[in-house]
């Protein structure tokens, strides 16, 4: 049986996630041989530096329901980070499992994977030529993203408008991120003599492909009468992760109380520049947005609302206050990016998840975390920021916990 992994957040489970999964197991299961998914899941905490809509062991129960074998999370630590740290950890995961070497992803322009296989060895190697060009871009003030994106079109002129085009779908990004991580993590597999990792695109076109899952969560946010709300979603969302939308806490909002204690410390902390995602010139800008109190009542992502610019956008300003909420230095991260994700929580999986457990009890290079006590439990494994890792873990989860019961 083949088994092939998705990397996602699935905040919420919609059904455009649906149709991946039905496309996924259509396309690679054969007669007496379907396919196995391997779901491989941000934790509580999201790329955007935001708390997920629904816990993550719900979550992994929807991807349950509508066929994924086995659950398990990306530890917060690189969930809650930007594209390029996110998919460089879930493809990690996948490797490390032991268990898989495919991996699947939504993408608008899923028939563009030669034109992908052009961009990722100028992306990986970075020639000299390509690198002037993003220093270039880099020096006008441009963010780091559209910066890349500009000296792509410079080096290659005749894909320029396709760059551009393919560049602005959200989906079409992450799989150019998995694609160059699949590359970076190919190179150590061969030093071990192990296969390559292979990525796979699969549609989201149609009107699958147009559902969105930050518009259910303002949806969510801007309605509180059920009724409206089934009326809303049931055209959105299968009715497992309707009926678990309208039945559990929801965190749609992050409260001032909890952070009190961040905004104050970072109005006097002269360190702040030193914690992930902060440089000097963002630092500045949030002490200046804390002492001229822009939100009454003040929460992060309100006032990361009022502090964006082009050049530091919501998503970092979210990123950069759990970074410093969760005390995650510079030199911390740096270790732990290099080693990639030391653990992984098993969130949920039925009989053929079973069986791939128990195969990553022999094969896995990853520390197995079955139970959350066991977070907190001293354990070896062969990465050196195990503990830091499992120490980032336990203060999002704490802090989550907060906001979901707020």
């Amino acid at each position: 049986m083949k088994t092939l992994a998705i990397i996602a957040e699935y905040n919420p489970f919609h059904l455009g996630h649906k149709k991946q999964y039905e496309r996924v197991l259509e396309q690679f299961s054969e007669p007496k041989n379907p396919v196995r998914i391997l779901n491989i899941m941000s934790g509580n905490f999201v790329q955007r530096g935001e708390a997920a809509l629904l816990d993550e062991k719900s979550r992994a129960e929807l991807a349950l329901s509508q066929g994924a074998s086995l659950v398990l999370s990306i530890p917060s630590l690189f969930s809650a980070s930007g594209a390029r740290d996110f998919a460089t950890a879930g493809v990690k995961i996948v490797s490390r499992s032991g268990v898989c070497l495919d991996i699947a992803c939504g993408a608008e322009n899923h028939e563009d994977m030669a034109f992908i296989s052009d961009l990722v060895p100028v992306l990986d190697q970075e020639p000299d030529s390509y690198r002037e060009l993003l220093t270039e871009h880099l020096a006008k003030g441009l963010p780091y993203m559209s910066a890349r994106q500009e000296a792509l079109k410079d080096y290659f002129p005749d894909y320029a408008d396709k760059i551009d085009t393919f560049i602005r779908k959200p989906n079409n990004i992450l799989a150019l991120e998995y694609a160059l991580a699949i590359e970076k993590e190919n190179r150590l597999r061969r030093d071990l003599g192990l296969k390559d990792l292979k990525l796979h695109l699969i549609p989201r076109t149609g009107e699958e492909g147009a559902i969105s899952a930050g518009h259910i969560r303002n949806l969510l946010r801007e309605e509180s009468d059920t009724s409206r709300r089934i009326s809303a979603l049931e055209e959105l969302v299968p009715e497992e992760t309707l009926a678990t939308l309208l039945s559990s806490p929801l965190v749609l909002s992050d409260p001032f109380p909890s952070l009190l204690p961040l905004f104050f410390n970072l109005r006097s902390d002269k360190d702040a520049a030193q914690y992930r995602d902060m440089s000097d010139d963002l630092a500045g800008l949030i002490r200046n947005g804390l002492n001229s109190s822009l939100m009454d009542p003040l929460t992060y992502s309100s006032l990361a609302k009022d502090l964006t610019t082009p050049y530091f956008p919501e998503t970092r300003i979210n990123r950069t206050f759990l970074a410093y909420l969760w005390g995650i230095r510079k030199d911390d991260w740096a270790k732990a990016q290099a080693e990639g994700p030391a653990f992984t929580k098993v969130l949920a999986y039925d009989a053929n998840g079973r069986y791939l457990l128990r195969l990553m009890r022999k094969l896995s290079r990853l520390t197995l975390i079955n139970q959350k006590q066991e977070l907190f439990k001293v354990q070896k494994g062969p990465y050196e920021t195990l503990a830091y890792q499992k120490q980032v873990e336990i203060l999002s989860e704490k802090y989550y916990e907060k906001l979901r019961h707020f």
